[in-house]
């Protein structure tokens, strides 16, 4: 059973018991948007060419995230940079990691629970049932933080991981200062294809962004 970059992403954003998001939602958005744009790179579908965005091949994955990604570029009546799609993106994919759940849960690996809160608010949550898949990940991403060769894939995973800020929900809060220094050098010092190279900047980038403005709207509200 194959898993792309943003069931990958999901899954290691989800709490394996409680079945609840631990990432930051603006992140993981623009996390999800990044994992679509370097997925398609990653199977040759789009390129980078003068910094913007060029489909390379518009035939349908089958995945509906991938699929609305490749119609927007195609449809676009100019060229746009990475930094473009992902703000164009943003709103349009707030709520779109539901469809990844959904997908996840037809593999078998989540199960969708719904209970009320104070007899009133409706919330699903999305517990782990089958954890294989997940266990072999974590264990190779460690693998290669830890000095393992690391394949384009991997290191694409472990960008968006930093990225959304999840390092600490991955591999532990002990481990999280000392793995976002070694997964920074691997980003650094891999050769890795221009296009994933700066597409992974620009996905930083854009991420970083997004958790500033939460920040403050979140300052300005409270205070």
């Amino acid at each position: 059973m194959e898993f792309n970059l943003l069931e990958n992403l999901i899954l290691l954003a989800l709490d394996d018991e409680k079945g609840n998001l631990k990432a930051e939602s603006s992140a993981l958005t623009m996390g999800l948007i990044g994992a679509a744009i370097l997925q398609l790179s990653h199977d040759q579908k789009i390129t980078i060419q003068d910094k913007n965005i060029r489909l390379v091949d518009g035939s349908k994955t089958g995945y509906v995230i991938l699929d609305i990604l490749i119609d927007k570029v195609s449809n676009s009546k100019k060229p746009r940079t990475v930094k473009n799609w992902m703000e164009k993106l943003q709103f349009p994919m707030e709520n779109k990691w539901k469809t990844i759940v959904n997908d996840l849960i037809k593999k078998g690996v989540l199960t969708r629970t719904r209970k009320k809160v104070l007899w009133v608010i409706p919330i699903e949550r999305y517990p782990t049932i089958n954890a294989t898949h997940e266990n072999k990940l974590k264990q190779r991403l460690q693998d290669v933080v830890l000095g393992s060769t690391p394949s384009d894939y991997e290191i694409m995973l472990l960008g968006l991981i930093k990225s959304c800020e999840l390092t600490k929900v991955v591999f532990g809060k002990e481990k999280q200062k000392t793995y976002n220094e070694k997964i920074e050098s691997i980003l650094k010092n891999q050769d890795l294809s221009n296009n994933i190279s700066h597409i992974i900047k620009q996905i930083n980038e854009e991420i970083l962004a997004a958790i500033t403005i939460m920040l403050v709207t979140t300052g300005i509200i409270a205070n």
